[in-house]
């Protein structure tokens, strides 16, 4: 965990600035491979969209996740079940 860490401020900028940042680079690779909706007759917009926001969102959480959690046993486990849920589609049955 860096020193900085222990200032909520702190932490809560960072993660806006590289939530800002993942959007931006999740957008221009989007349009660079050609990820976009569109406009079609039963979408609201009028010009092609940029997908993938929700990847940009993932990807600024599991940043702020690595960089600001304290790396205990209980943060392995729960990086390793996130881990293993996104890897293996077995483990969605556990829980029923």
């Amino acid at each position: 965990m860096l020193s900085f860490a222990k200032d909520p401020y702190i932490v809560v900028a960072m993660s806006f600035m590289m939530g800002l940042v993942m959007t931006f680079a999740v957008r221009r690779f989007a349009w660079k491979y050609d990820f976009v909706a569109r406009p079609k007759s039963d979408r609201w917009h009028n010009r092609p969209t940029a997908m993938l926001g929700g990847a940009a969102i993932f990807l600024a959480t599991a940043g702020a996740f690595v960089l600001f959690v304290p790396l205990t046993r209980s943060s392995l486990i729960i990086f390793g079940g996130i881990v293993a849920g996104l890897l293996w589609e077995v483990t969605r049955h556990v829980l029923v």
